[in-house]
């Protein structure tokens, strides 16, 4: 909530900024009028006729929009309305960022892990074929063939030949 609104002031100032650069004196004081104008027909009547007092820089943002409006040509000015934009430009990038970015950690739900096994060199290996694949073996059955050796396959023996396993298990 607290980026949404720093994120519309800057933008409103920013539009602000942009509408009154090439306006005078006299063209300016009309726009911000105009802004008063729109602003006390959004005030609620039950609010206090205090909400648009003007006595400080910082004691309401249409307050804020006039002195930068009526500086807008004072470098320092304009440089304000740049960090503020320069510090909230980041936060946006984030929050749009959020969007399309979710973190979950990895686990297996507890009714798929007693169906899920994990693929060992104790219980699992791979015999080479006679059509250049392998034949895969789970507790040692056989259990399909492999064309080629993926990354749940990497750490797994590889055998020539099913004697072979044999004479290992053997030693």
């Amino acid at each position: 909530m607290f980026a949404e609104k720093q994120i519309s002031k800057a933008l409103k100032i920013h539009i602000d900024l942009t509408v009154t650069k090439t306006l005078n004196e006299l063209e300016k004081i009309k726009y911000l009028e105009c802004l008063l104008k729109i602003a006390k027909s959004q005030v609620n009547k039950q609010l206090n006729e205090m909400a648009l007092t003007f006595g400080g820089k910082n004691s309401c943002p249409l307050s804020q929009r006039f002195h930068i409006v009526l500086e807008g040509n004072n470098p320092e000015a304009s440089t304000n309305s740049k960090n503020i934009f320069l510090a909230i430009l980041p936060m946006m990038f984030i929050v749009f960022l959020s969007f399309f970015l979710v973190f979950e950690p990895y686990s297996i739900s507890p009714q798929d892990e007693s169906y899920t096994v994990e693929l060992t060199s104790e219980n699992a290996y791979l015999v080479q074929n006679q059509d250049n694949g392998y034949d895969f073996y789970f507790n040692g059955q056989y259990f399909g063939t492999v064309s080629e050796i993926k990354d749940s396959y990497s750490d797994l023996p590889i055998y020539k030949n099913t004697k072979e396993v044999q004479n290992e298990k053997i030693k």
